[in-house]
């Protein structure tokens, strides 16, 4: 379940920079759409990464 979770954070954090920080989508979206689901995708990322953080936390604190 961790190993999806941190492959999920990985692809999110990937694609929210596509949509920032590249004209790869250019021809489906233009600039101020792409930066918004870029930064939606970016912050949805870190609280994925803050939920990951906080399991991988209780399962290290469970094993102890």
């Amino acid at each position: 379940m961790i190993a999806y979770s941190a492959l999920a954070v990985i692809i999110l954090f990937a694609l929210a920079y596509v949509l920032i920080a590249t004209d790869l989508m250019a021809d489906r979206l233009v600039r101020p759409n792409r930066t918004y689901a870029g930064f939606m995708l970016l912050a949805y990322s870190i609280y994925r990464s803050y939920r990951l953080w906080v399991q991988f936390k209780r399962l290290k604190d469970d094993e102890e």
